[in-house]
């Protein structure tokens, strides 16, 4: 059986060309993508997806000066964006896991509430607006607030101060939807 290749496209999803020379460098290094923390990731897919991601985002870098090695650019890119993925993945708990009554006995937060009654992050993403609901997705994606302000073609301090408007309203809303439930 073949290894899995490596597939880019060589445009971003709005449709913009991405840099030729990333593009090229990114098809010289594919095999690397593959072989980094290939034990953790497990998935050739989406492995690349992520080098997919980095491209884009080197892509769309602003630079003073050109690149001078493109290949070391993007793999420290991607690196960073795997090492983002994977240490995210590491501190998530399985909702399975929190059913069990003996894991709920034993896992108590300092103000001794059971962990379950703390998960309220999935109820809080459902009280989002639309708009805050797709800035938190690609924060837990690994993308910084700078660059989300870039790709959303607005200053970072433009959507830090939209973001967490979106916050305050999204636990307003959440607090009154537990209110309700209690009444």
């Amino acid at each position: 059986m073949s290894p899995y290749e490596l597939w880019l496209s060589e445009t971003d999803e709005h449709g913009n060309p991405l840099d030729p020379e990333i593009l090229k460098a990114a098809r010289e290094l594919g095999p690397t993508f593959f072989w980094y923390r290939q034990r953790e990731i497990g998935c050739e897919s989406l492995t690349n997806t992520i080098a997919q991601a980095a491209v884009e985002t080197a892509s769309k870098a602003a630079h003073r000066q050109p690149v001078e090695n493109p290949r070391a650019y993007l793999l420290s890119v991607f690196t960073r964006k795997m090492n983002r993925f994977i240490d995210r993945q590491a501190r998530h708990v399985a909702l399975d896991d929190l059913s069990n009554d003996k894991f709920n006995k034993t896992m108590k937060t300092p103000d001794d509430k059971p962990v379950e009654r703390q998960l309220s992050l999935l109820e809080l993403l459902d009280c989002m607006d639309e708009e805050t609901r797709h800035i938190s997705n690609l924060r837990f994606q690994g993308y910084s607030m700078s660059e989300i302000a870039q790709q959303l073609s607005v200053s970072s301090n433009t959507l830090s101060a939209r973001y967490r408007r979106g916050i305050a309203r999204a636990t307003v809303n959440l607090r009154k939807r537990f209110h309700n439930r209690a009444a």
